[in-house]
Order: C-alpha cells, then structure tokens, then sequence
C-alpha cells in the first residue's frame, strides 16, 4: 500500500489537481488500508494536502472502469512474472499499456522483497521501477 500511495503522490505532484478521486474494487482486505492510506495526500514539492475521496465498487457491478483495470494490472502481471524469469524486454500487453502512455505520468514497481520488521506495522521494501 505504501509503494500504491507513493506513485499516486508522485503523479499528482506533476499533474495540478487540487483533489484525489480513487475508484478501486471493493475488498475485505484491502479497503480499510485504502481507507487508512489514503485520506489526505501530503505533496512533497508544494505546501499542500489534497483531500481523497474513495469509491469502493463491487466486481459484480460489472462497471468498464473496473475491466480496464483487470487489464492493467494483468498486464503488470505479465510483465512482472517476465522479470521473475529473468526474461529480457517487455511483455505485449505491458508494452500495450504502459509503453504507449506519456512518461508525465506513467509509472510502474515490482516490489522484489518485503520485509515488516517495523514496529508500527510500516513495511521496508526493495524495488525495480521501470518509467517506459
């Protein structure tokens, strides 16, 4: 959730935006981390909170939205299994949604290991950005 809220902030930060709507598939395990995570966006560059809104939607609302959304994240998926595999390159679909976006805004993680070893429940983690 933590490296979630690190790229949201990122893209805010280089996008003027004076609020934060989220749209996530509703779960019961994520949603009050999203909750808690989420409420205000604190902008690194600039002395400002951005207030976020949430919406948490069933899968079973069948809403567009939510199946473009399946899309990208099967195509990070695909991209990061590539990766696991030591496979060189990007993926066809990753290449498809990511590749064809301005770097402005485009962003994207695999987080190679985490560790909870924080007492107050932060996680340290190691990653590999690509900003194709």
């Amino acid at each position: 959730m933590g490296g979630l809220h690190e790229h949201v902030v990122g893209v805010a930060e280089r996008i003027p935006c004076t609020a934060i709507a989220m749209v996530v598939e509703s779960s019961q395990r994520a949603d009050p981390m999203l909750k808690q995570h989420f409420g205000e966006l604190q902008l690194a560059n600039k002395e400002l909170i951005l207030p976020a809104q949430h919406w948490l939607m069933p899968k079973s609302a069948a809403e567009p939205g939510l199946e473009i959304a399946d899309f990208i994240i099967n195509a990070a998926g695909s991209q990061t299994r590539r990766y696991l595999k030591g496979q060189p390159g990007v993926s066809p679909d990753f290449q498809d949604v990511f590749g064809r976006l301005p770097l402005k805004g485009c962003r994207f993680s695999i987080v190679t290991e985490a560790d909870d070893g924080y007492e107050d429940g932060r996680v340290r983690g190691q990653s590999v950005r690509f900003t194709a």
